[in-house]
């Protein structure tokens, strides 16, 4: 199902253009902030690897809802460039993509309602995404809430997350990144391919946290984060 789309290529890092509009092409000359400007709710932009320093200089929530977290192209991570992000306060799901020769080595997978091109752009409008280095599925719940909501909660909560691998693969680690920082000590597995992330008691206030899956393939597989404060 395609969109209008394009990459607005400049030197202080290149956006890739979404939109259900056919009216959006414009030059790069002028800075995102204030193409942003000139945006409805129609259309978004995705920041498009390699990064720089001044990407997250600008903020926008409404019209950058997302981030290319890996690509396949430069075979690039870059959860550092995501946990600073997220620590300026930018509000960005995740997806991996592919450039130039890539194709078929990273995925931009979203959760939507129906196949249809509004509701997928809805569903990724909502950071309802994850991003893969294979052909994994991967979803993040956390009570009615689901990966990419801002919430809150009065009391501790728990993620339950559901990780289904390719034939013969099998996930050597799972990862819950809390604020930027890995921890792996608090997961419990009822099924094959449920598992149920229990956060510490003594977390309070406002976290970011998104779930990491290695696979036994070397590959990864990253959840959008979820935005939760916990009310004391």
């Amino acid at each position: 199902i395609p969109f209008y789309s394009y990459e607005r290529s400049r030197g202080d890092t290149d956006h890739n253009v979404i939109s259900l509009r056919d009216d959006m092409l414009r030059p790069h000359t002028y800075p995102h902030s204030e193409f942003w400007k000139e945006l409805d709710t129609n259309t978004f932009t995705i920041p498009h690897q390699p990064f720089n320093s001044v990407l997250w200089k600008t903020n926008d929530r409404e019209h950058r809802p997302l981030m290319e977290i890996y690509q396949g192209f430069r075979g690039h991570t870059c959860e550092s460039d995501a946990t600073n992000g997220l620590a300026h306060d930018n509000e960005v799901g995740f997806i991996a993509s592919s450039d130039h020769l890539s194709t078929g080595m990273s995925f931009a997978c979203v959760w939507a309602e129906k196949p249809t091109r509004e509701s997928i752009f809805s569903a990724l409008k909502a950071r309802r995404t994850f991003a893969a280095m294979d052909k994994t599925v991967l979803r993040v719940t956390c009570g009615e809430h689901w990966m990419g909501e801002k919430f809150e909660v009065t009391s501790t909560p728990s993620l339950n997350i559901y990780a289904h691998l390719p034939t013969g693969v099998t996930i050597t680690k799972l990862q819950a990144y809390i604020d930027g920082i890995p921890d792996e000590t608090r997961f419990e597995s009822d099924k094959i391919g449920l598992y149920q992330y229990s956060l510490d008691s003594s977390l309070k206030g406002k976290h970011t946290i998104f779930i990491r899956v290695t696979e036994s393939n070397g590959k990864f597989a990253w959840s959008s984060p979820m935005w939760i404060t916990v009310r004391q």
